[in-house]
């Protein structure tokens, strides 16, 4: 395995299998992506571990957001006030002399 530092480091630096771990973990790794993937993990097995690692912390944290969401969809927010626009009235007041003109 290559030394990489961990993504709380101030130095992190990710690789190219860092790069497609999170396009397959989120969702968007073409199949290019994948075939690299596997011909990386060829050299170094531990990839999968860690791709196994980030789908498991990507499913916990779906989970975790829906159950927020459904809470928050409960929720009923305040109807919002009616924002004032004071060219409207202007525009009321003047509207009339410019269809006349025409």
């Amino acid at each position: 395995m290559t030394d990489r530092k961990t993504p709380s480091s101030n130095h992190w630096n990710p690789d190219r299998a860092d790069t497609l771990i999170g396009r397959v973990t989120d969702g968007e790794a073409a199949a290019s992506d994948w075939d690299e993937l596997e011909r990386l993990a060829g050299a170094d097995p531990d990839i999968w571990r860690q791709l196994a690692c980030a789908q498991r912390a990507q499913a916990r944290l779906t989970a975790q957001m829906d159950d927020q969401l459904a809470v928050a969809e409960l929720v009923d927010l305040p109807a919002p006030e009616p924002m004032p626009l004071p060219w409207v009235g202007a525009m009321r007041r003047w509207s009339g002399w410019g269809l006349a003109a025409a």
